[in-house]
């Protein structure tokens, strides 16, 4: 099965499929909104949601662009079991999609974050409910533990340096 490309003249880099521990218990939705999250991003950063996702309709029904904050560009994106969603910037920060949930799978508004240190940029992110994985341009691997995302008042991330350059 082919999903068609939402980018008119560029090409998916990146994908993230996640939430399918997404529960939102006392909201109702007025229709279908699906089971799972893809998102995808493009060469050019931009950043895609696929709607309607779930194991029995695994294509979807459409892409639906997602604005990121400040004219930053994704260089990595990833959502977790419960539909959080991570994204690296080409600018050095660390975006989180607020207000994700069952009905608003997509969430609206970001919430920024430094990383590590000043022009880093993350080619790839991993992450779970509670720790975030980076590595940057330099082969280092970075660890951010205790990611509380309710609190979301939080001006600085704590990174640990977990591996520097294999090579060495």
């Amino acid at each position: 099965m082919k999903i068609e490309n939402p980018f008119e003249s560029e090409f998916i880099n990146k994908i993230a499929v996640g939430g399918w521990l997404l529960s939102d218990p006392e909201t109702r939705c007025d229709t279908y909104k699906g089971d799972l999250s893809v998102w995808v991003s493009s060469n050019s950063g931009r950043l895609y949601f696929r709607d309607t996702v779930s194991f029995k309709n695994p294509e979807g029904a459409s892409w639906r662009s997602i604005d990121l904050v400040n004219g930053h560009t994704a260089a990595s994106v990833v959502c977790t079991a419960y539909g959080d969603l991570w994204v690296a910037t080409d600018q050095g920060k660390l975006l989180f999609r607020r207000a994700i949930t069952k009905c608003q799978p997509y969430g609206h508004g970001w919430s920024v974050f430094e990383l590590p240190y000043e022009q880093c940029i993350f080619t790839q992110l991993v992450a779970d409910e509670h720790t975030i994985y980076g590595l940057d341009l330099k082969s280092c691997v970075y660890l951010c533990k205790n990611v509380d995302k309710i609190k979301m008042n939080m001006t600085k991330i704590v990174w640990e340096k977990m591996l520097k350059d294999i090579k060495s």
